[in-house]
C-alpha cells in the first residue's frame, strides 16, 4: 500500500460494519466520485481533511499519510461481519432519546443546557442505556467529524477509552448548565487527558481534576 489512495481504500474496506465510498462521501458532505478519485490516486484529499478522515477510518494520521503508525485491523476485517437489518437500527417500541443543546462558549468550549429541546427516535446503540442522551453540536472545532447541528449520541456509562470522541464536563451534569468540550481522546493517565481536535488540527492536554466527568460518544445523527 504505497499510495495514499491505496491506504484509504484498505482502511475503508477493513471497517466493520461495511463502509462504502458513498458512506465516506456522505460523512464529509462531498460527492462519491471524490472518494473514488482519492482511492484511485487521481486526486488527493485536502490536507485539513486528513485528521477527520483518519478518525473516520479508524487509523492513525501517520499511517494514512505515509504508511507508518497504526493501520487498519486486517485480521478483524477478514472475519465474517455481523449483518444488522436496517429495521433494527432504531428502536421500534416507542422509546425516544432526549436531545440537549450545546451553545458555543469560546475557545472550543460549549455550554450545555439540560433542558430538552426535542426527542428523537432511540438508536439501538442507546436502547436501554440509563441516562443516554443526544447533544446538539455547536462550534466548528471538530469539523469534519462533527458539524454544527449534528447530534452526538452519548452513553454516559461507558468508561473512557482511547480512540473515541468523548464529552468532557467540569462537573457531573445534574440538570444545570455545564461547560463542556467535545474532543477525541488520544490517551490519559491519573492526572490528565490527552485530547485532539480537528479544526484547526491540534493535540493538547487537559487536567482530569478540572475536567472531571467524561461521557463516551457512541454515534451521531447527521444535521438535518
Amino acid at each position: 500500500m504505497k499510495t495514499l489512495g491505496a491506504r484509504i481504500r484498505a482502511a475503508r474496506t477493513a471497517l466493520r460494519p461495511k463502509v462504502t465510498q458513498k458512506d465516506v462521501a456522505d460523512h464529509f458532505g462531498i460527492e462519491r466520485v471524490n472518494v473514488t478519485q482519492w482511492e484511485g490516486d487521481t486526486t488527493k484529499p485536502d490536507g485539513y481533511r486528513i485528521p477527520g478522515l483518519a478518525s473516520f477510518l479508524g487509523v492513525s494520521e501517520e499511517w494514512l499519510r505515509d504508511g507508518t503508525g497504526d493501520g487498519p485491523d486486517l485480521e478483524k476485517a477478514a472475519s465474517k461481519p455481523t449483518i444488522i437489518p436496517g429495521r433494527e437500527l432504531v428502536s421500534r417500541d416507542g422509546e425516544t432519546l432526549p436531545i440537549y443543546a450545546g451553545a458555543k462558549g469560546g475557545d472550543g468550549f460549549i455550554i450545555v443546557t439540560f433542558d430538552e429541546i426535542e426527542r428523537v427516535k432511540m438508536p439501538s446503540i442507546l436502547q436501554g442505556v440509563k441516562g443516554g442522551y443526544g447533544l446538539l453540536i455547536d462550534g466548528d472545532s471538530m469539523i469534519p467529524a462533527y458539524f454544527p447541528n449534528d447530534i452526538a449520541l452519548i452513553n454516559p456509562n461507558k468508561r473512557p477509552e482511547r480512540g473515541f470522541h468523548h464529552v468532557f464536563y467540569h462537573q457531573p451534569p445534574h440538570g444545570d448548565d455545564a461547560e463542556a468540550i467535545v474532543k477525541w481522546l488520544e490517551g490519559f493517565n491519573d492526572r490528565e487527558w490527552t485530547l485532539k481536535q480537528w479544526n484547526p488540527a491540534s493535540e493538547f492536554k487537559e487536567s482530569r481534576q478540572v475536567w472531571q466527568t467524561c461521557h463516551r460518544v457512541v454515534g451521531k445523527y447527521d444535521r438535518r
